[in-house]
């Protein structure tokens, strides 16, 4: 495993992805697909976001088709799990390591109902924990060991607490990826949706009639996967040994290396289609600074090791938290999240006119 103390405070590692047909690049509902834009003697086009790629490094961890089991190197990290009862029985509604705001989620952490925050129990323990505390020293680092005890997945990917008032409330992402095509051309392409009762005649808007539609594609030079691990991060997330110990040990930082390290290698053995018009595969010619680095199997073996060493104080049946929802609090959950959706939609909108 890499040496925290001796590593650079950025590790950087490159991967092309191989791509056999035209690509589409991430859109945006109300702006459509990216542009492409230079980057000093090249252009680029930008296939996939770090909030997206996150969510596709977040994927490996667990088993298919159940999505709620750990894979066998990962058994015993702590996460957590939003449990709705129905008919008298409980079946796992999400986990920490399947939403998009994590452990912050409005199923796992609480959420916002006209103006006022509900907290889960989840969430009132770990507002317990950092009460009263941010005005120290350390502060970071203590809301940095409060999560890692519940969910290591949130300091690699980062996590935003909106409900936790007059604190820091954010841990920007250890792990960053970007997926991007280089030397972009745009090829534009069309077709007709044909109608065979009504050619003729009838209303567009409804679906009747010929409809021609457009499509712009791009053929790029070759695509760069590009993942960035901040390790002086990483190593800020503890420091001092013994009674002045702050945050995480150093068995506990190099775990959260190992989980960067390894999602990584994962996600390069495995196909990726982030859209219908954008099929990609890892290609066998990696960068030369990859072969730095521990091999998947290397780290599948380490994983286990550091997981038990970074938990050895809980037992293993006692690593996964769990949030009962009611069918009440889940229907107001999901108003919440639909109403944060919109409102950030509208903030966007005044941005773009600015």
């Amino acid at each position: 495993m890499i040496d925290l103390n001796t590593a650079p405070h950025r590790i950087y590692i490159t991967a092309d992805l191989a791509a056999d047909d035209l690509i589409q690049p991430v859109g945006f509902k109300d702006i459509g697909n990216v542009a492409p834009y230079r980057m000093g003697d090249h252009k680029e086009l930008l296939i996939d976001t770090e909030a997206a790629m996150a969510n596709w490094l977040e994927a490996p961890l667990m088993c298919e088709p159940d999505e709620v089991t750990l894979v066998t190197p990962l058994k015993g990290l702590p996460h957590v799990q939003a449990i709705i009862k129905e008919n008298n029985q409980e079946r796992i509604l999400t986990t920490s390591l399947l939403e998009a705001h994590r452990i912050a989620s409005y199923y796992l952490f609480g959420y916002k109902q006209k103006g006022s925050v509900i907290p889960t129990e989840f969430g009132k323990e770990l507002q317990a924990k950092l009460q009263g505390k941010a005005a120290y020293p350390g502060y970071f680092q203590e809301l940095v060991k409060a999560i890692f005890q519940v969910d290591p997945n949130s300091l690699v990917h980062g996590v935003f607490f909106p409900h936790l008032q007059g604190v820091k409330n954010r841990i920007p992402r250890t792990l960053s990826v970007r997926v991007r095509g280089i030397n972009p051309e745009a090829v534009s392409l069309g077709g007709v949706k044909l109608e065979r009762v009504t050619a003729s005649g009838g209303d567009a808007k409804k679906g009747a009639s010929q409809v021609p539609y457009f499509r712009k594609l791009f053929a790029v030079e070759r695509v760069e996967f590009r993942a960035a691990i901040d390790v002086h991060q990483i190593r800020q997330f503890g420091f001092g040994e013994g009674t002045q110990a702050v945050g995480l040990s150093e068995p506990q930082k190099t775990l959260i290396l190992a989980l960067c390290l390894w999602k990584i290698r994962k996600f390069l053995t495995l196909p990726y289609r982030p859209r219908t018009a954008c099929d990609l595969m890892p290609n066998e010619q990696l960068s030369a600074n990859w072969s730095d680095f521990p091999s998947l199997e290397d780290l599948e073996k380490q994983l286990p090791k550091l997981i038990k060493e970074a938990y050895q104080d809980v037992p293993e049946d006692q690593r996964v938290a769990t949030v009962l929802l009611s069918s009440g609090a889940l229907e107001d959950a999901k108003t919440a999240s639909t109403s944060e959706a919109q409102t950030q939609k509208d903030e966007d909108a005044e941005n773009a006119e600015d």
